[in-house]
Order: C-alpha cells, then sequence, then structure tokens
C-alpha cells in the first residue's frame, strides 16, 4: 500500500490506499517485508501457470498485475475449549484471485468440497495452501471455482496464520475470457478490481444501513 500511494495515477485520499500499520516489535517490519516480497515473487509465478491452464500465453496477465492489489495478514486464533462450536473464521470466498497460505502447526482449516462437505486442511510441513479466489473464477467463467473455507479450531492451542492474497492492479477490469465463455453464457459482469474489493470488505465491515448509504448513489445513477 506504502508504494501504491508513490503513483502518480493513484491520488490520495483513496479508500483503496494507504500506509502499514506496523507494530513496534523489533524486527517485525524487516522480517515480514522480506517474507512479503519471497511470496510475492511466487505469486506471480503462480498467476503464469493458470495463465497457461486457461490456454493462454504464460505472461498474459502479467501486465494486469504490475501494481497488484496484493495483501498480507498475520492472523491470530486464540485457544478455545475441544468441544466448541464457534468459528475462528466463518465459510466465506477471498476476493482476489487466489490465496497463498502459511497455516502455522495447528488444523483448524475445513474446506467445502463438491459434495457439500467440510472436509480438513491439515497443516503439512514445508507446503501452503492456495485457495481459488473471486477474481479467478470470474476471468475464468468457473472453470477454477472460488473455494469455500472456514476456520474452526478445536484444538485447545492458540493458532497463527498468514494468508497472502493476490489480486491485480485495482484499475483492471475483470471479466470472463473469451475462451473460458462456452455459448456465450458469461456468468459474470465486468468488475473492476479496486471496486470490487472495496464493496466486498465494506459490505464485511459496515452495517447494511451504512453500506446503503456509502453506494446509493452510484446504484440511482
Amino acid at each position: 500500500m506504502e508504494e501504491t500511494l508513490k503513483r502518480p495515477e493513484i491520488q490520495a485520499p483513496n479508500p483503496m490506499t494507504g500506509p502499514n500499520a506496523w507494530p513496534t516489535v523489533p524486527g517485525f517490519k524487516p522480517t515480514l517485508t522480506a517474507y512479503y516480497g519471497e511470496i510475492l515473487t511466487l505469486a506471480r509465478r503462480l498467476i503464469r501457470l493458470f495463465a497457461q491452464v486457461l490456454n493462454l500465453t504464460p505472461t498474459y496477465f502479467d501486465h494486469k498485475f504490475t501494481h497488484p492489489g496484493a495483501m498480507c495478514r498475520i492472523l491470530h486464533c486464540p485457544p478455545q475449549p475441544t468441544t466448541s462450536s464457534a468459528f475462528g473464521i466463518g465459510a466465506h470466498t477471498d476476493i482476489e484471485c487466489f490465496t497463498i497460505l502459511c497455516q502455522g502447526t495447528q488444523p483448524a482449516l475445513q474446506i467445502l468440497n463438491t459434495d457439500g462437505e467440510w472436509i480438513s486442511a491439515p497443516p503439512i510441513p514445508g507446503t501452503f495452501v492456495v485457495n481459488i479466489g473471486d477474481m479467478l473464477s470470474y476471468w475464468s467463467n468457473d472453470l477454477f471455482v472460488s473455494t469455500v473455507h472456514r476456520v474452526l479450531n478445536v484444538t485447545g492451542e492458540e493458532r497463527y496464520s498468514i494468508p497472502f492474497f493476490m489480486g491485480p492492479s485495482y484499475e483492471t477490469v475483470v471479466e470472463p475470457l473469451e475462451g473460458c465463455v462456452k455459448e456465450g453464457r458469461r456468468n459474470y459482469e465486468s468488475v473492476l478490481a479496486g471496486d470490487y474489493v472495496w464493496r466486498r470488505l465494506s459490505k464485511s465491515r459496515f452495517s447494511d444501513e451504512e453500506y446503503q448509504k456509502m453506494f446509493s448513489k452510484e446504484v440511482i445513477a
């Protein structure tokens, strides 16, 4: 986000930009910054693999990720009773193209499979979990389907995880690719990446009344 603020085409104030809030923990910022850089490099390699699976040239998406809407978070789930039914994170799909998740050591992630069953995705040392996000579903017209997932930590121990969300530059138009549309069936309308992220985040953070006020003028137009 800090680098985004330096771009001449992005003028602050802008709801999708802003400086990072770093804690005053010695070594935290350089360590996480280094991790972010390595994961971003991996994500750029993955987006080229997705392009090839969609029968596109490997570099097809590159210009859409010049300044990616990429976010890294550190999540903490406190310990709770092993009999608890309270979710650390309820069922949802991620907003961006895909998420690279470092799980930590406690099994808590659950994935909804195609049979409608919740299955565990336990941590495997030395690996990441990659979840498909909404924007890749848009581009692929549901050839790739967003991963519905949730977190239920009943280990009795606290859980840490580090998800990295990889999305395109916010000014990118996301819409079904021609090669993914069969018999003229488009499952999605075109969306602006930054607008889609802002709306989804707003929906989860504001009341229905506040949300309607924020976007009422656009709806009327």
